[in-house]
């Protein structure tokens, strides 16, 4: 009991309003019913009708989220298509923030082998390219560091750089983005999208572009020499004539032991070389080669083993190469043991301490890839020889002239300059190639190509016997417009017993020949070029009053130059000047008796 009472009296009673408060109370309890009821009567939707409502919500709603579904398809779509249309771009793009860390970029860095798209983040440009460089002074640091500046004012910046860690040239552009405000006080901040380039196809393209022009610039240089190569020969062999004739008819006229004699042997001595090298101007002009045959180059070296050998001396060592079976070509043998000459003697002289001389032959094609770096070529097959040696070698500035007439880095002694440009024209009458490959101190090899041709090897034509000269008493009409060259053939045929009409012109031998009309003119000698009327017209014009009459040709001229300006037909009888006295009588005795 006693224990119960203790219990009692630890329990908390709850604590009553004081009793003033209670009629208060009494009074809003009976206020809450008539409210609450006032309050569902003012309810402007009765239940029923806010049910509906609510049940009519969702159908509502159906076309709005079928809208924004439909919304979010297209802006998808849109957002595929232009990562699409980004990442095909061949150009590298990349979004940067104001520190310079990317946040991403286009496929394209994968295609470059450079990094994944999604491991890009947060590095920089220089990371992306070198990610192994330390170097402070990399182009990378230090074009960023100027297009950081460059930023700062809102201006782009661009730079073009071959990098040789990825091995491309790069065309950089950083280009900055102004973000636009969408909210009042909204903290924007500044980006910058850089574009690379991989410009490593243009600059090649460029560089194949400049090697053309520089080509087709040799070309057309090598063109102009030719010409004016051509036109030099021609007047030194009219100056040249007179000197070796006269020269011979005084020799031929004086007793051998006259003192003289000594005097005009010396003058025809350095007449004979004025034509050498005259000739030698003629060959570098021609487009033809003069007697073309069928040949195995192989057998060209083999019968020039021996001479080659004796050139080159013993203190370079020879070596031989023949290609099996090798290909035949058209060329004018003697010339082309010209051409050989030239380049052994060439590479000898590069080689004073000694050294290695190869010469090889082989079967080659010519692709139009490979055609198309050398300006001029055409793609076929080939045979070709080349010439290398171990010798000093040649700068760029000496093979841009190497072919040129009269170039040369030995002193005057030691040659004309004549040699290499000789070859150079020897070659290209055959329709072939010449390439030069050198460097200082690594040696030199000319590559020559020449068309192979399916033609049967010819015999080589045995030589004929020198016969005496033989004149005749046959009227000549001498036409040539050169006074000198004129009295000479005039002197000569003379002495020979022939009867001349001279005529410095052609309008002086149509005079002359109206005269002699009845009477026979057995030969026209006649300058192939001359003012006024050249020598094929005037014989069209002879032609129909003198059928009968022989026609000979001469001039300064080759007789391949000629036919191939379309001034002779191949065939026609020709004779070049400068001519000795016996070829001259051999020559017209030969047409006359035709």
């Amino acid at each position: 009991m006693n224990d119960h009472l203790k219990e009692r009296k630890n329990t908390t009673v709850p604590k009553t309003h004081r009793i003033p408060e209670r009629p208060h109370l009494r009074g809003t309890l009976r206020r809450t019913p008539t409210n609450s009821s006032r309050r569902i009567l003012e309810r402007p939707v009765s239940p029923l009708t806010s049910h509906e409502s609510l049940n009519r919500k969702p159908e509502e709603r159906r076309p709005l989220n079928m809208s924004l579904q439909k919304s979010l398809k297209v802006i998808g779509r849109a957002k595929r298509e232009w990562e699409s249309t980004v990442d095909s771009l061949p150009q590298l793009i990349c979004l940067i923030d104001d520190q310079g860390s990317i946040l991403r970029t286009n496929r394209t860095i994968e295609r470059w082998n450079l990094e994944q798209v999604f491991n890009v983040k947060g590095r920089n440009i220089h990371q992306l390219f070198h990610p192994h460089c330390t170097d402070a002074s990399c182009y990378l640091e230090t074009f960023w560091s100027l297009a950081k500046e460059e930023l700062n004012y809102h201006r782009s910046s661009e730079c073009e750089v071959k990098d040789r860690v990825i091995e491309r040239h790069l065309h950089f552009q950083v280009l900055p983005i102004s973000p636009k405000m969408y909210k009042k006080r909204e903290e924007i901040h500044g980006y910058a999208v850089v574009v690379v380039h991989d410009i490593t196809e243009r600059k090649q393209v460029e560089k194949e572009i400049l090697a053309l022009e520089e080509q087709l610039h040799q070309s057309q240089k090598m063109e102009a020499i030719c010409r004016l190569a051509g036109g030099m020969a021609h007047d030194f062999n009219n100056i040249l004539t007179p000197i070796m004739g006269y020269s011979q008819l005084a020799i031929n006229a004086l007793p051998p032991d006259n003192p003289v004699q000594k005097d005009l042997q010396e003058i025809r001595k350095a007449a004979e070389g004025a034509v050498a090298l005259v000739r030698q101007l003629s060959v570098f002009s021609k487009r033809q080669p003069e007697n073309p045959q069928i040949v195995n180059l192989n057998h060209v070296l083999l019968n020039m083993d021996q001479m080659i050998r004796r050139l080159v001396g013993d203190h370079i060592k020879l070596v031989t190469l023949p290609g099996p079976n090798l290909g035949l070509v058209k060329i004018d043998p003697g010339q082309f043991e010209q051409v050989i000459v030239s380049l052994v003697v060439n590479a000898r002289d590069a080689m004073p301490s000694g050294g290695k001389l190869i010469l090889e032959t082989s079967n080659v094609t010519l692709t139009q890839d490979y055609v198309y770096q050398h300006s001029g070529m055409i793609p076929g097959q080939y045979v070709m020889l080349a010439v290398s040696d171990t010798g000093i070698g040649m700068t760029k500035e000496v093979r841009t002239h190497l072919f040129e007439p009269f170039f040369t880095t030995k002193g005057m002694s030691s040659g004309t300059g004549m040699g290499l440009s000789s070859a150079y024209g020897i070659i290209r009458q055959s329709n072939g190639y010449v390439l030069v490959y050198s460097e200082v101190g690594h040696g030199t090899t000319f590559k020559i190509y020449l068309p192979r041709t399916e033609e049967e090897v010819q015999p080589l034509p045995r030589r004929e016997e020198e016969k005496p000269l033989q004149g005749g008493n046959e009227t000549i009409l001498l036409v040539e417009d050169e006074p000198l060259v004129r009295g000479l053939a005039a002197r000569i045929l003379r002495k020979q017993g022939y009867h001349l009409l001279e005529a410095s012109n052609g309008s002086e031998a149509l005079r002359l020949a109206e005269k002699r009309i009845g009477e026979e003119i057995h030969l026209i000698l006649t300058d192939v070029v001359m003012p006024g009327m050249i020598g094929r017209e005037l014989v069209e014009r002879l032609h129909s009053p003198f059928p009968k009459m022989k026609v000979l040709y001469m001039s300064g001229y080759t007789n391949s130059a000629i036919v191939h300006h379309g001034i002779l037909e191949e065939g026609m009888n020709f004779i070049q000047k400068p001519f000795t006295l016996e070829a001259l009588v051999g020559k017209v005795r030969e047409v006359l008796d035709q």
